[in-house]
């Protein structure tokens, strides 16, 4: 060591080697593969410093028998950890990159052969997904035909069960209502939105008429039947736009936005010249408006002295006329009376008028058969000049008919009575003439009595026929009563006679029953035109026309003390005459003339 001391000594007292050649010797003898990393012969960590590539700062390469790395710990034949050794190294490990593959690990489907069997994503594997059998080729399979793979099989099977109907391909689709099966394989049939749904609405009340809640149906439910969405009132069965509305209440009846009583609408005149009427008749749940024309086209030629009739649907009164029918002559050869009268019952209609030809006047009673609308016509003549003012139809409870005509001056009184049989046969007809002027003429034929007014004399006479002595006997006489018109009307049970008149410079309109005391209105102006009708309960209504063309109605129960009360009605018009009736049902219709155009509406009693 002594000899190594000078031998250094020397040199550097001779200068011959510096410091820099010093530190690289001491690093050729620590460091010899000059890899950065001391060897572990002088304390370093470099495991082989004779090989530039090992040394702590190596990753490891698998297989090659060398600790590149200087960490004994990482395997050099099981890379991934896993516990089994690399088929390389001669292990059983197929795939040491992956340590979920190794013998004996879950296979899963993820296209590696996890347990090293030599299959990839056999049967069994976790995560394989469920195939469903589609033989209809619609992309949907069936439920109850199905099998298990990592991957699709080659065709007919698809990943999703929604076939409920693996023979149709149209099945799953869009749910339609033609069909009565399942279209859209959801578990229900023709639900709610299905194709060629219909939107129905919700009819609380069950009145046929629904509120704006609706849903699209194949057919209709509990909740939802109703075609239509605009009831008013879905908590009333008695209002919707189907209902009547009732006289003289505070609700809007038929949902129209108004409370207006009658909703008037205008009649098919079919160009109807010199319109004489209206007249009602009712007969089940149907309205017959009648009307007489000096002239009229039904769409085609003009015939002239007709009658003509429009039936009504009082359930549905806003579909409007539903049957018509008309007779005429092609020839004028009649003139009509100012007046004429219209009756019914269940088998004939019935049309009662006069007129003055050139050979005289005639009074005519026209029945027509409502089953086929055969014309039976009996007809009274005289050689009179002078044609009646009014001619008034009666009809007895027995089914008896009876024309009562009249006029001022040599016009005189006529009258025909018998059953419908009689006049059709043109045998067994009462026939009376008298030569008493009246231009008023009602008969009575519950009590037998005529009601007869003359308005020349202002008298009001009240007579019966003596058969001993073949006249019209006068039991009741007043006079300075202007009579302008007189209707009598009856139910099964009771009748009432109403009268418009003027008396001491007073306007009336008066209805009388037999059971109670007369009531009375006053006006202004005198009543021109009245008619009258009695409800299946017993309630009187009136219709009245002012000669200023005011269209009234006056409702009671006057057997029952009720007042009548009024209900001005306006149709923006001025009317002539009026005519009221009632059927079965209680509901009324109103029929009202303004010159040659007609007009009909309908409400309830209240």
């Amino acid at each position: 060591m002594k000899r190594i001391h000078v031998a250094i000594g020397l040199l550097f007292g001779m200068g011959c080697i510096g410091q820099g050649a010093i530190d690289d010797k001491r690093d050729e003898l620590t460091d010899a593969d000059r890899d950065g990393y001391t060897s572990a012969e002088y304390g370093g960590d470099d495991c082989d410093d004779n090989d530039q590539n090992v040394n702590p700062g190596e990753s490891e390469t698998p297989y090659d028998g060398i600790d590149n790395d200087c960490q004994p710990e990482t395997s050099d034949d099981d890379v991934d950890g896993d516990g089994h050794v690399a088929e390389e190294m001669g292990g059983t490990d197929c795939h040491d990159e992956y340590d979920f593959a190794y013998p004996g690990a879950d296979e899963y489907c993820d296209g590696v052969d996890n347990d090293c069997d030599g299959d990839v994503d056999e049967s069994g594997a976790i995560g394989e997904t469920t195939w469903y059998a589609d033989a209809d080729g619609d992309g949907s399979g069936a439920s109850d035909n199905a099998l298990t793979a990592c991957e699709q099989p080659p065709e007919g099977y698809v990943s999703n069960s929604e076939d409920c109907n693996d023979g149709d391909p149209l099945i799953p689709g869009p749910e339609d209502c033609a069909t009565s099966y399942d279209d859209d394989c959801d578990g229900q049939t023709n639900q709610a939105d299905a194709l060629g749904c219909t939107p129905f609405f919700m009819d609380q009340d069950g009145d046929g008429y629904g509120r704006s809640d609706s849903a699209c149906l194949c057919e209709t439910n509990e909740d939802y039947s109703s075609l239509t969405g605009d009831d008013c009132d879905d908590k009333n069965p008695n209002i919707s736009p189907g209902a009547v509305e009732k006289i003289d209440d505070s609700d809007d009846g038929d949902c129209n936005g108004e409370d207006d009583s009658f909703e008037f609408q205008s009649i098919n005149t079919r160009s109807s010249i010199g319109v004489i009427g209206p007249r009602l008749g009712a007969s089940g749940d149907s309205f017959f408006v009648a009307w007489m024309a000096e002239e009229f086209s039904n769409s085609g030629p003009s015939f002239y002295d007709g009658g003509l009739l429009a039936e009504y649907d009082g359930d549905y009164p806003d579909e409007g006329e539903q049957n018509f029918y008309s007779s005429g002559s092609p020839h004028n050869t009649r003139m009509l009376t100012a007046k004429f009268d219209f009756g019914l019952n269940e088998n004939y209609w019935f049309f009662a008028n006069g007129g003055v030809n050139g050979a005289g006047r005639v009074l005519r009673l026209d029945l027509i058969d409502r089953s086929n609308q055969n014309e039976h016509t009996y007809s009274y003549s005289d050689t009179t000049t002078s044609g009646w003012d009014d001619v008034q139809l009666g009809q007895s409870a027995a089914g008896n008919l009876t024309v009562v005509a009249c006029g001022l001056g040599n016009a005189g009184m006529n009258i025909l009575q018998g059953s419908v049989p009689n006049y059709i046969n043109q045998t067994g007809i009462w026939e009376y003439d008298s030569e008493a002027p009246y231009d008023v003429c009602e008969y009575n034929d519950d009590a037998l009595y005529y009601n007869l007014g003359a308005s020349d004399v202002q008298l009001l006479d009240i007579a019966s026929y003596n058969a001993s002595t073949d006249t019209l006997q006068t039991f009741d006489s007043y006079t300075d009563y202007e009579v302008y018109d007189c209707e009598v009307a009856r139910n099964t049970s009771s009748a009432v006679t109403v009268f418009s008149y003027s008396h001491t410079g007073k306007h009336f309109l008066q209805a009388d029953t037999t059971a109670s005391s007369p009531a009375q209105i006053t006006s202004q102006v005198p009543f021109a035109d009245v008619d009258s009708h009695v409800s299946p309960s017993g309630g009187v209504v009136i219709c009245s026309v002012a000669n200023n063309g005011d269209l009234s109605l006056f409702y009671g129960n006057i057997d029952q003390g009720e007042s009548l009360q009024e209900v001005p009605l306006d149709l923006g018009v001025a009317v002539n005459e009026c005519a009221i009736r009632s059927d079965n049902d209680g509901r009324l219709a109103l029929a009202a003339r303004s010159g040659d155009d007609l007009y009909i509406g309908f409400a309830e009693y209240p």
